[in-house]
């Protein structure tokens, strides 16, 4: 979409490097993040396939992917993804009207970071054995157990938080979906930092008391909007933006000598660039398939 990419061309600096953005994070780096989503959020870039009753533009999966299409070749994030493609896309599937009149608007102007908190010691790819448990309480719930492996470099505001909520035989009929303050008493952040440079973090809920309100979705049916969030997060098209890492290898084989030639004049990195153009085209017809599905 040429619009996009004349808003990444004009708004990213030349020394724009993506995997800087994605790594660590000085106060720098979180400034410029925050101005380039004020700026998508003018543009209504950050919500374009959004229903416009909830401030999007309406657009098709195809048109979104487009746009999600060239972010990617510039390296290009709002900085909150977890907030923008996981979490209000769910609300907005299964939520009260409430719940996204109180939500909706604070994401979309960036004053919401979200941690999507499902993974746990005994609980990743199986996560119908979530443990973390939530007792009804009055007009409450009271949270107790805790999250590992979870994203995130700064403290969120929200957790969007998958909890046990009924001992059932089929345990995935027994899960419920939270909206957590992150501010909240009782729960505690542990920092996990990792080798490639991203932060996880532990999290511990020791009677971290919520209003019923926050309950996402239907009590006991939160598998399925865990489902519908993996959704959101899977079926964005992926591979869409392989075309500008195959481009920088293709300029490193260019560039880069072995014995005085070009590695591209080389038969076996020939070879090896080859069957990565092919992948990489195979990737990317993938992504649009997977969105033409939608």
């Amino acid at each position: 979409m040429q619009e996009m990419r004349e808003f990444c061309i004009n708004e990213l600096p030349e020394d724009f490097d993506p995997d800087y953005v994605g790594g660590p994070r000085d106060q720098e780096t979180q400034d410029f993040m925050k101005q380039f989503l004020k700026k998508g959020v003018k543009g209504g870039w950050t919500t374009a396939g959004w229903p416009k009753k909830y401030g999007g533009m309406g657009l098709t999966f195809m048109e979104q992917a487009a746009i999600n299409s060239e972010m990617a070749y510039w390296g290009a994030t709002w900085g909150g993804d977890a907030e923008l493609i996981l979490v209000a896309p769910t609300i907005l599937t299964v939520g009260t009207e409430e719940q996204k009149q109180k939500w909706i608007p604070p994401i979309i102007q960036g004053d919401v970071t979200a941690f999507q908190t499902f993974t746990e010691p005994e609980a990743g790819s199986d996560e119908a054995n979530c443990q973390l448990r939530a007792v009804a309480d009055g007009d409450d719930f009271v949270l107790n157990g805790q999250k590992t492996f979870i994203t995130g470099q700064i403290k969120p505001t929200l957790l969007y938080t998958l909890a046990k909520t009924a001992d059932v035989p089929n345990k995935h009929r027994g899960l419920s979906i939270f909206m957590v303050p992150g501010d909240a008493p009782g729960i505690t952040f542990r920092p996990l930092p990792t080798m490639g440079g991203s932060m996880q973090n532990e999290i511990f809920f020791d009677n971290v008391r919520i209003s019923k309100n926050n309950l996402l979705g239907e009590l006991n049916r939160g598998f399925y909007v865990a489902m519908a969030t993996f959704e959101f997060e899977r079926g964005t098209g992926g591979g869409l933006g392989a075309k500008r890492s195959m481009e920088t290898i293709v300029e490193f084989c260019r560039e880069q000598k072995r014995n005085g030639k070009p590695l591209n004049k080389d038969p076996k990195a020939r070879e090896m660039l080859a069957r990565l153009a092919i992948n990489s085209h195979l990737g990317f017809l993938q992504g649009w398939f997977v969105t033409w599905q939608r």
